[in-house]
C-alpha cells in the first residue's frame, strides 16, 4: 500500500480479544463504510452492503458515519456475527465467531485499517 493511501486510512484506537470474540474501536471517518464493506466482504460477509448502505438509483449509498449516534447496524454468515455500534465520537465492531479465527480477522483488518499509536504518559 502506498504510503498516501496510509496515512489517510481510518484508525482502530482499541483492541480486546477473546477466543471466540474481538472488539474494536474506531477513529470516525467520512470514509469508514467503504473501508469496513471491503474488510466485510473479503471476511466471507457478501451481505454487508445490503446491510450498511442502500441502493439510490443503482449505486450503493452510505450514511455519514459523523452523523450517526446511537445506532446499530448487524451482519452475519455461519462463520461470523458482527455489530457496529455507532457512538458519538467513535465506532465500536464486535465480532463473534463460532471458532478462533482471531488471526484471520486481524489479517484482512489491518489491510485497510491502523492502529493509532499512543505515547505512553506515565
Amino acid at each position: 500500500m502506498k504510503g498516501k493511501e496510509i496515512k489517510n486510512m481510518s484508525k482502530i484506537m482499541g483492541v480486546q480479544k477473546t477466543s471466540n470474540a474481538s472488539i474494536y474501536i474506531f477513529t470516525k471517518d467520512e470514509d469508514f463504510f467503504s473501508k469496513i464493506l471491503r474488510f466485510l466482504i473479503e471476511l466471507g460477509l457478501k451481505d454487508a452492503e445490503g446491510s450498511l448502505g442502500e441502493y439510490v438509483n443503482d449505486k450503493l449509498t452510505f450514511p455519514n458515519p459523523i452523523r450517526l449516534i446511537d445506532v446499530r447496524k448487524q451482519i452475519k454468515n455461519e462463520n461470523y456475527d458482527v455489530h457496529l455500534i455507532f457512538g458519538y465520537k467513535r465506532i465500536f465492531m464486535i465480532i463473534s465467531s463460532k471458532e478462533n479465527r482471531q488471526k484471520e480477522i486481524s489479517n484482512i483488518l489491518f489491510k485497510y485499517f491502523k492502529i493509532k499509536s499512543v505515547k505512553n504518559k506515565f
